[in-house]
C-alpha cells in the first residue's frame, strides 16, 4: 500500500512541470502530463479480479524444475503480483526450491485455519480456480477471473506461436540479433 502511494506521488511530481504560455510568455502549469506507465501497470494488475477480502495469508510452494510443477510456477509468475496488489492486507509469499516434492498452496482466511491445496500437475488456471473457491468468492467473480485468465493464456500462446513462426522463417535465428564473424580470428569485428 505504501509503495503504491509512493509511486503515485512520484508520478504526480514528474507530471507537474512548467511550460511557457504561447499567448503571454509567462510560465504556467503544463496541461499535458508525462506518462510513466502507471495506468498500464494498474490495468494489468487489476485485469484478473482477485480481490479476496477474507484472505489473510497465501503461500505458494513450487519446485524450480520438473514438469509437474510448471503450473504452480506459472501461477506464481503471473498471478502473485495481482494477488498482492488487490489484497494489500494479505501476506502473499512465493517459495521455490528444488527440494519441494510437490507443489501446494497454503491459504489462511479470517477464520485462522490454514487450508493446504495440492496443486502438483495442474494448470495455472485450475490453481486460480481452486484458490478462488477456497476463498469463497461469488460465482460471478469466479467466472470473470477464469475468463480473464483464459484470454490471457490464449494471447500468450498466440504470441509464442508467432515468435516460433518468425524464428522458423529466419532460418532458426533470433529476430533482431545479428552475429558478425570477425575477418581475423581473435579480433573483434
Amino acid at each position: 500500500k505504501e509503495f503504491v502511494s509512493t509511486m503515485r506521488r512520484t508520478a504526480a511530481a514528474f507530471a507537474t512541470t512548467t511550460s511557457r504560455s504561447f499567448a503571454s510568455g509567462t510560465p504556467t502549469a503544463a496541461s499535458s502530463k508525462i506518462d510513466l506507465g502507471w495506468a498500464t501497470l494498474e490495468s494489468d494488475l487489476t485485469f484478473v479480479p482477485f480481490a479476496l477480502p477474507r484472505l489473510r495469508k497465501l503461500e505458494v510452494f513450487a519446485s524450480r524444475s520438473g514438469a509437474g510443477h510448471s503450473g504452480a510456477r506459472s501461477f506464481a509468475r503471473s498471478q502473485a503480483a495481482r494477488l498482492r496488489y488487490q489484497n494489500p492486507d494479505a501476506e502473499v509469499m512465493v517459495r521455490m526450491s528444488k527440494e519441494f516434492p510437490r507443489s501446494r498452496l497454503v491459504v489462511e482466511l479470517d477464520s485462522g485455519d490454514p487450508l493446504e491445496i495440492d496443486v502438483t500437475a495442474q494448470r495455472a488456471s485450475k490453481i486460480a480456480q481452486q484458490l478462488l473457491q477456497a476463498a469463497g468468492v461469488a460465482e460471478e467473480q469466479l467466472e470473470q477471473a477464469l475468463a480473464a485468465i483464459d484470454s490471457e493464456e490464449k494471447a500468450r500462446a498466440a504470441k509464442e506461436a508467432d515468435a516460433k513462426a518468425e524464428r522458423i522463417a529466419n532460418g532458426g535465428k533470433v529476430p533482431g540479433f545479428q552475429f558478425r564473424a570477425s575477418e581475423q580470428p581473435g579480433k573483434r569485428p
